[in-house]
């Protein structure tokens, strides 16, 4: 008797013939079933309380849902169901420890690993590895850089076209990669770390 527990999904996208081809991938694995498929934004809260789900998949490519509310709100509902979003520009996305973002040009095969990846207890998905290397992102660069120019939150989140959450849970990803406590603690930081790009600039040019 095979005792491999089976994750249980739901899926969303406004696409029917998307989900229906997703599905018969996923299942014909035989490690995960299917239990809803969503097809509108507000069907989506209502399948995770609904259905208690191990993952939540969102193609949030037609949807455009932020991801730190939909992080808040499935964290409260279900504490225990990991959200995969599917994303145009996954690297611009906030580092969130139940989310795990794709792109469109991840396959079955390479979304299934993740899946399982993502269902190990203690791991907390591209959250644990960025913390590890300590390495901004593109997007935390940016900030950082607007920030020692003297922009607030919603300037930053006008500027780069994402909302002011978004912005924050970047902040908080970069405070604890750099291990400091504040904006000024920032401000410093990026004081420094220039002189010192440039000296190393200056050098290779001699």
């Amino acid at each position: 008797m095979d005792s491999k527990k089976t994750l249980n999904l739901v899926m969303a996208s406004t696409s029917r013939l998307f989900l229906e081809g997703l599905k018969k991938i996923l299942e014909e694995t035989g490690e995960i079933s299917v239990v809803a498929e969503v097809l509108s934004r507000e069907d989506i809260s209502k399948s995770v309380t609904e259905k208690k789900p191990d993952l939540l998949f969102i193609d949030n490519r037609v949807f455009n849902i932020d991801p730190v509310d939909i992080s808040k709100t499935v964290a409260k509902k279900t504490p225990n169901t990991r959200i995969i979003m599917l994303e145009n520009n996954p690297e611009r996305m906030p580092p969130l420890q139940n989310i795990l973002y794709v792109s469109r040009d991840t396959s079955s095969q390479e979304l299934l690993s993740l899946i399982k990846e993502k269902q190990k207890p203690g791991t907390e998905g591209p959250k644990k590895n960025l913390q590890k290397k300590k390495k901004l992102t593109p997007m935390e660069t940016q900030i950082v850089e607007l920030i020692t120019h003297g922009l607030n939150n919603k300037d930053i989140a006008k500027k780069l076209r994402i909302s002011e959450k978004t912005v924050k849970a970047h902040l908080t990803s970069i405070f604890t990669k750099l291990d400091i406590k504040n904006r000024y603690q920032l401000m410093v930081y990026a004081k420094n770390k220039k002189p010192q790009s440039s000296e190393k600039n200056s050098s290779n040019q001699r």
